[in-house]
């Protein structure tokens, strides 16, 4: 099993304010997680260029990328919100963020890797067509799905979203084409609370209570996503991955541990030897208590290379 780990290096250099949550040290906590258990040695290890300008309209539309570019150039960082400030070391980030995940579909399609995982930021899934929000600036995943349909003329896709923040950015993008189903799971009443979309045809919604656990998610994808991901028969299986549902993450009040997210992983590898011949892609999103965050993602990553149960 080849798994490619794919850490462009701007996305490390990428850094709003030490306050903020999606910060450097995210990445430092994955590696040496990674190189502490061994799963460092079993990965081949990717760099990635920012992408080019052209491709992004993929998913986004031309005046959001030029307002993203505008403010880039600027002499102070702009707000989208709160939280999510455009400057210029950001806005690379994003690129070679996006740069990674159109690098790691094209090694699942020439044969190059059997599965990949993103260490990318910012995170994306938040990112609408149109507008960045919730630290988002560019939609990886919708990226990711839109280039493989055109560049490698497969019809069927699936994301699963596993992050405990509903995926509005992926939903804006990609509900209602039949071609792409969207799973996502996520904790109720949480940022960012709703999308028109949630029920749109193509997505199967989770959402779940505060307090549950991974077994108790996982219970409920098997009986609700298996069928509809069986059916769809994709060729192509994206994760937004997520990490922030683990029990001790602060932003969020779901109670999943690290093991969950190597059996999750696992079935999710299942379903794409059934269909997709093992192609998974899988890419950063959330998870911001460090201490959790790196065990969570080398559980992850050791289901994907086909270790043990961490």
């Amino acid at each position: 099993m080849i798994t490619s780990f794919i850490l462009p290096g701007q996305c490390r250099r990428h850094m709003i304010a030490p306050w903020h949550p999606d910060h450097p040290r995210r990445l430092d906590a994955i590696e040496r997680q990674l190189a502490l258990s061994g799963v460092a040695r079993q990965l081949q290890h990717f760099d990635a260029l920012p992408v080019a300008p052209d491709m992004l309209r993929l998913a986004h539309t031309p005046d959001y990328l030029a307002l993203l570019a505008d403010a880039a150039d600027s002499d102070t960082p702009v707000a989208l919100d709160e939280e999510t400030l455009v400057n210029a070391d950001n806005w690379d980030a994003a690129r070679c963020a996006a740069g990674g995940v159109i690098k790691g579909v094209n090694q699942l399609f020439r044969n190059q890797a059997d599965n990949v995982f993103c260490a990318v930021r910012p995170p994306g899934h938040h990112a609408e067509k149109a507008q960045g929000m919730g630290f988002c600036l560019i939609n990886n995943v919708a990226l990711a799905a839109c280039y493989a349909r055109r560049h490698y003329d497969i019809q069927r896709i699936a994301i699963i979203d596993i992050d405990a923040h509903q995926c509005n950015g992926t939903l804006d993008i990609l509900a209602h084409d039949h071609d792409i189903l969207i799973c996502t799971l996520y904790q109720q009443g949480l940022y960012p609370w709703s999308s028109a979309n949630e029920n749109a045809p193509n997505v199967e919604s989770l959402p779940l209570p505060a307090g549950s656990t991974g077994q108790q998610a996982r219970d409920r994808c098997l009986h609700q996503w298996m069928p509809r991901i069986d059916a769809h028969r994709p060729e192509l299986i994206l994760i937004s991955a997520g990490f922030d549902a683990h029990r001790d993450d602060p932003m969020t009040e779901l109670a999943f541990d690290s093991g969950d997210y190597f059996d999750l992983t696992r079935d999710i590898l299942a379903m794409a030897e059934r269909h997709a011949n093992g192609r998974v892609l899988s890419v950063l999103e959330g998870g911001y208590h460090l201490e959790s965050l790196a065990p969570s993602v080398n559980a992850h990553l050791s289901a994907m290379i086909g270790l043990e149960r961490p």
